[in-house]
């Protein structure tokens, strides 16, 4: 699943998303173009705040323009000050805010910021009270978090109701076949056994041709892949030309040429990393659009091939099982991992995190927090917006999400950006490069033989880093996928031996015993596969009431 697809099924379940970015992970040049595209693509809309870690590792002067709001280890806590403190008068009189209004009908507009400087804290927090009782804007609140809250419930709801049938679907078609069996007599039950084992060995020989197709189809996949890099590395390789030459046209760096040499580099490499950017974008998009395709084609084409070579019309319930297991484990990109992590991590936000009482306080503060706010300056002289926000902490354990690390791995950057991606393009540009610009302490610089450098020492290595680990993914893939694939057959043959076996055990027990089949078994798996029925009618009817009463919010 790409990242879109992540963000996009996480923001129909949360009413924000606020994105947390590592400047120790992530290439400091290269997030701000990709990360707002990512998060505007899955919630429709670019971030309202992103969230910076490890600010350390970036000089103070590169922080500046990426962070409108630092906060470090030096602002320390100010609850305290919050709680006797008024926001700046000019944070809540701009017309058109939503604290513009309240606070005009507090000061009214005549000389309000007099009349504003006069009031106490306490009084300011009094009349602030007092106006929100007014506009009932505490019942209004209740109200939309009820409705999301019911929303969100609705939609869980669907959700375990969908697996829950499919349980019971299973239960059903289980103790069909037990009744089905229950009157085989031992020669009826001797000849459906060498007709399953026959079925067995033409799924095998069925399974070594699939195989052999599978092995052209994902040759000529990865020939696409090739052609592809292939391209985009000659795209790529204009990008030091250009790089040079924006940077030699900044007139900067001819000042002062003893620090114009360093910044030079500096400037060459951050104007490469965003001439790369969009070229990075387009080979990852490619690769997993690519990926996916070759994942889809697998189980499409061994389906295929099941359905021309098994007309058996004795093995349709084997048939119909194995089936379903494809379509199950075809669906997407997550059936690719052993456990479902995608949506355990959205149930367990959803179910466990969220609730009517979070979302009211989430929305409260939102509104009322800009006019209990004091906007501050810190010993440093850098602005911090502080706000008194109540939180509230859930007993409720997270959901335990229990994978192995190689299975992310394994999906390379269907499931994470590339290692390529995040590199940065190193810092190349050292004693032996400058050789060829230092003569008699000055700087003379041979245009082509530094975009020659650049080619070979940079924009080369980095491509052919990002081929190496799409080649990777691409393979893995579809190894994956044919693991997947014929799993669900094995599985579904294996499910069936076992019913064969159990029913062998059982009719040798009668002999032995010379008892008869008891009617008491007939009627109690009778019995219950009537409760089954009712329940999945009952099911499905809740099912059609969630969605004809439109309580759950695709």
């Amino acid at each position: 699943m790409i990242f879109e697809d992540l963000v996009r099924m996480v923001a129909k379940e949360a009413n924000a998303l606020v994105p947390i970015i590592s400047f120790k992970e992530v290439a400091k040049d290269d997030w701000r173009q990709q990360l707002p595209e990512i998060i505007k693509a899955g919630l429709g809309r670019a971030p309202e705040m992103v969230i910076c870690t490890h600010l350390d590792q970036l000089g103070m002067s590169i922080i500046a323009p990426l962070a409108a709001r630092p906060y470090g280890s030096e602002c320390t806590s100010t609850t305290s000050a919050v709680r006797v403190s008024k926001p700046n008068f000019e944070d809540i009189w701009v017309e058109g805010r939503v604290a513009y209004d309240c606070a005009e009908k507090i000061l009214g507009v005549g000389n309000p910021k007099t009349k504003y400087e006069v009031l106490e804290f306490d009084e300011w927090k009094e009349v602030i009270v007092d106006q929100l009782k007014e506009s009932e804007l505490e019942s209004a609140i209740t109200r939309l978090t009820t409705d999301i809250a019911m929303t969100k419930r609705g939609y869980i709801l669907k959700v375990e109701g969908e697996q829950l049938h499919r349980m019971i679907s299973k239960s059903i078609v289980d103790h069909n076949r037990l009744l089905s069996v229950m009157g085989r007599s031992q020669l009826q039950f001797e000849l459906a056994y060498a007709a399953f084992k026959e079925i067995r060995l033409l799924f095998a020989e069925m399974l070594e041709d699939w195989r052999a197709e599978e092995n052209r189809s994902q040759a000529a996949y990865m020939e696409k892949l090739h052609k592809a890099i292939h391209v985009l590395q000659l795209q790529g390789l204009t990008v030091a030309a250009q790089a040079t030459e924006k940077t030699m046209s900044l007139s900067h760096w001819r000042k002062n040429i003893g620090s114009d040499v360093e910044f030079f580099v500096v400037s060459i490499q951050r104007e490469m990393h965003s001439l790369l950017g969009s070229l990075k974008r387009q080979f990852v998009s490619f690769v997993r659009e690519l990926a996916n395709r070759c994942r889809a084609e697998y189980f499409d084409s061994l389906r295929d091939k099941i359905q021309k070579t098994i007309r058996d019309d004795a093995q349709n319930e084997l048939m119909t099982g194995i089936l379903d297991r494809l379509d199950a484990f075809g669906e997407d990109i997550e059936a690719l991992l052993l456990p479902n992590i995608m949506k355990k991590v959205v149930h367990s936000i959803v179910a466990e995190r969220y609730n009517a009482a979070t979302a009211h306080r989430a929305i409260r503060n939102a509104i009322v927090g800009p006019l209990l706010t004091r906007n501050e300056t810190s010993s440093n002289g850098t602005d911090a917006d502080w706000t008194d926000v109540s939180t509230e902490t859930s007993s409720d354990e997270s959901a335990s999400i229990v994978t192995e690390e190689k299975d992310i791995q394994q999906l390379g950057f269907m499931l994470r950006a590339p290692v390529a991606v995040l590199a940065t393009i190193p810092w190349f540009l050292g004693v032996g490069v400058w050789l060829f610009m230092a003569r008699s302490k000055q700087y003379l610089l041979n245009v082509e033989s530094l975009i020659e450098e650049l080619q070979e020492r940079a924009i080369r290595p980095y491509f052919d880093g990002l081929h190496e680990e799409g080649v990777t993914t691409l393979e893995n893939i579809g190894e994956r996928s044919s693991k997947v694939a014929e799993l669900a057959i094995h599985e579904s043959l294996e499910e069936e031996e076992r019913r064969y076996q159990q029913e062998r055990s059982l009719k040798q027990k009668e002999r032995s015993q010379n008892e008869p089949p008891r009617p008491i078994i007939a009627v109690s798996s009778m019995t219950l596969l009537l409760n089954l029925l009712a329940a999945d009618s009952g099911l499905l009817g809740i099912q059609r009431h969630l969605t004809e009463s439109k309580v759950v919010n695709d």
